[in-house]
């Protein structure tokens, strides 16, 4: 079945519900005004709506739902990380992580760990509904593996504390990324391993991908290693990156440096073509296909308008696959709706913004534009 376009869905009212919730929370208005005023009419509505089967009374029963989770997410999520911040800048603590990642720095030997805490004499790690990760600075790179079990003791985590910036502070920031704090280590044997597990799948994976990039770039030239890492796989950590971005910006062309959902659409395009010239069913066309798109999401660097763009892609092969039509709509809007539930704090950065913006406006306005 193919994707039907339209310009409407209910899902935006409560869609428009679940943002005002969580931007009115950074708002001047207090917080029991909210609370009431979307108690009150998130009951009229659903009690009503249900009452007599009337469908706009439960659309505001929705939105106004929605409403107060927003609210509440981002209320909930700034006081987990006042909380996390008295603890970490207290005393020196001791901890014990898993290492999610790690990146090799492009201009000296250093490197960094994104470790995710276990234990800590500091923290009550089951108090947090999200992940507690911590971004470690190592002076030289070391043997540590993703999916080992690192134990860190009397170290001082640190907060940085920066001026505010049009899309937020870098607490925020932070916030924004799962992370709730840096280590700066002197020396990388602070960093004691406690368990190598002899399978990983965290580890399987950032093997192939650093392996299948570090393969790829040893056959290109200098500046071509820096295209081919930024512009196909997302990866920032280039040595040319400044010289690059200059000159993108001189000829407005810096968009393009950006990972979004150009480069997943182009992919899709482009492997769409190839697998015409296969003698093969469509559904298993369409099934090499997802995982194809499958396989360079996981094995590159993720961002939001390129999540946004192959998690839309995925849920209408997935309506294909079951022969049910789908529509872009209303699947944008539930995609922004889940991703806004699992972290708030994405409406307030600039590449959430302009790439759910635009797109919605593009899908409203194509229609008004075709004359249909």
């Amino acid at each position: 079945m193919k994707t039907k376009p339209l310009r409407y869905t209910p899902l935006l009212y409560p869609l428009i519900g679940l943002v005002s919730g969580i931007w009115l929370s950074t708002q001047w208005l207090p917080a029991w005004w909210l609370l009431l005023c979307g108690t009150v009419a998130a009951s009229v509505g659903i009690g009503y709506g249900l009452q007599r089967h009337k469908r706009q009374w439960l659309i505001v029963g929705i939105s106004s739902l929605l409403f107060l989770v927003g609210n509440s997410l981002l209320s909930l999520q700034r006081y987990h990380a006042q909380q996390i911040h008295m603890a970490l800048s207290a005393a020196p603590m001791n901890i014990t992580a898993r290492v999610t990642d790690k990146e090799d720095w492009v201009v000296d030997k250093k490197q960094s760990l994104y470790l995710q805490i276990i234990d800590s004499n500091a923290l009550l790690i089951n108090a947090y509904y999200f992940p507690l990760q911590l971004l470690c600075y190592l002076p030289s790179k070391t043997t540590l593996a993703v999916g080992d079990t690192v134990r860190l003791e009397g170290v001082q985590i640190k907060r940085q504390q920066l001026p505010q910036s049009p899309t937020g502070s870098y607490q925020d920031y932070l916030m924004k990324e799962g992370i709730i704090g840096s280590i700066f280590l002197k020396k990388s044997a602070l960093c004691q391993l406690v368990c190598h597990p002899a399978t990983s799948l965290d580890r399987g994976v950032w093997t192939l991908r650093n392996s299948m990039y570090c393969g790829i770039r040893s056959l290109l030239q200098s500046i071509t290693k820096d295209y081919y890492g930024l512009i196909f796989l997302g990866n920032k950590q280039q040595r040319h990156r400044n010289d690059l971005q200059t000159s993108f910006n001189y000829w407005g062309l810096a968009h393009y440096l950006a990972r979004s959902g150009l480069h997943i659409s182009l992919f899709i395009i482009l492997w769409s073509f190839l697998l015409r010239f296969l003698p093969l069913p469509l559904l298993v066309k369409r099934l090499l296909l997802v995982f194809l798109c499958a396989v360079y999401g996981m094995l590159s660097w993720s961002s939001i308008p390129f999540a946004r763009s192959l998690y839309v892609f995925l849920f209408i092969k997935l309506g294909e696959f079951f022969y049910q039509q789908t529509n872009y709509l209303h699947l944008l809007t539930l995609l922004c709706m889940a991703m806004l539930l699992f972290n708030p704090m994405y409406l307030f950065f600039l590449d959430f913004q302009l790439t759910f913006f635009l797109t919605f406006t593009l899908l409203i306005c194509s229609p008004l534009c075709s004359g249909k």
